[in-house]
This record gives C-alpha cells, sequence and structure tokens, in this order.
C-alpha cells in the first residue's frame, strides 16, 4: 500500500513540473507578442513623424518660392513695363526689351525666338526644368527671401521669360511674361516651383 501511495504522490509532481513548463511557455509567447506590437508602433510613430515633417518642409519650400515669385513680379516691372528708374522708362520698346531679354538669356532674363524656321530651339525641354538653369548667373537669387540658417541651404530662385506679343481674350498685341520662381526647404529634395504670367500693353 505504501509503494503505491508513493507512487501515486511521485506522478502527481510529475504532473504539476510539467504545468509550471507550460505557463512558462505561454508567458514568454505573451511577452514577444508584447514586444511585437509595441516595435510596430513604433515604427507607425516614426513613419507619422516623418511625413509629418517632409509635408512641413515642402511647405515651407513653396512660401519661399511664392515670395520669390513676386520679386520676378517686381523685376518684370523694373526692366520691361517701364515702372523702375529714368533708364527704363522707355523699357516698352522692342529694341530695349531685346536688349533685356536676349533669346540666349542675360542673368535670369531670356526672350524668345521669332524665328518660325527654329524648330529645334522650340523643342527644347522648358527652361525650369533644366537643372542648370537653377545655378549661376542663368537665374537671379532673390536677394531679399532668404532661407533658414541650416546647412546646405538653398536661396530661392527665378526667371523671367519674355513670351512676345500675343492676342489674350480678344486683346491683340500683347506683351507675355513669364515669372518662374523655384525654392528648396531644408531638406534638398522638398523643392517647389511656382509660376505666374503677366500680360501688359504693348504700347
Amino acid at each position: 500500500m505504501c509503494k503505491q501511495k508513493n507512487f501515486s504522490i511521485t506522478t502527481n509532481r510529475v504532473a504539476i513540473h510539467q504545468q509550471q513548463g507550460f505557463s512558462l511557455v505561454m508567458v514568454m509567447m505573451i511577452m514577444v507578442v508584447i514586444a511585437l506590437l509595441v516595435i510596430a508602433g513604433a515604427q507607425v510613430s516614426n513613419t507619422e513623424m516623418r511625413i509629418s515633417t517632409n509635408n512641413a518642409d515642402q511647405k515651407y519650400a513653396k512660401g519661399l518660392a511664392e515670395r520669390a515669385l513676386l520679386a520676378g513680379e517686381d523685376r518684370v516691372v523694373l526692366e520691361a513695363l517701364g515702372g523702375g528708374t529714368a533708364g527704363t522708362a522707355a523699357a516698352t520698346d522692342e529694341t530695349l526689351l531685346a536688349t533685356n531679354f536676349p533669346v540666349g538669356g542675360n542673368n535670369g532674363l531670356y526672350g524668345y525666338n521669332n524665328d518660325t524656321t527654329a524648330v529645334v530651339a522650340r523643342t527644347e525641354p522648358p527652361l525650369w526644368e533644366k537643372d542648370d538653369i537653377w545655378t549661376g548667373t542663368k537665374s537671379i537669387e532673390a536677394t531679399d527671401v532668404r532661407c533658414a540658417a541650416s546647412a546646405g541651404c538653398k536661396h530661392p530662385r527665378y526667371i523671367v521669360e519674355y513670351l512676345g506679343t500675343k492676342d489674350v481674350d480678344g486683346e491683340k498685341d500683347l506683351r507675355v511674361f513669364r515669372v518662374t520662381a523655384r525654392a528648396w526647404g531644408e531638406n534638398e529634395n522638398s523643392v517647389s516651383t511656382v509660376q505666374s504670367v503677366i500680360v501688359a500693353p504693348s504700347s
């Protein structure tokens, strides 16, 4: 009888040890699941923060570009519409326009080619799509618009194109100018380009 009791007690002890081992496995599995949830939550939070930062930087770049565009529009008034000093009072003259806005460009000011045989020139991409336009003297730095003083920060720039005389909304021989401005955010991959068209009488 005693031997049977001992055997029964030993069996119960084994069963108890097996239950304790199963509980440990369950706890470990729960901890792994919780750890995975924490990691996933951290990644989602990090992604949302990056998206928010990029959106803010893009808006910042667009604000700079809009201000540079206004500077470009002021440049049109100064160089082309006789709104500047006495030296530009006769800017409505085609000869002066050709001087200020040569076909090949002059410090960010570009003219048009009225030669209808120049088919090759017309098939080139627009000026603002050429990367080298936004460096050096090919475009104009908006000196009154400064980006934040951070490493590698670029200041906004603009170009002005004289597109010649066109008929617009029933009015004939109106002078048309296109202003394109580009700005960069604190991250150089945040780029914003804006444009406006200015139409003025030819006389």
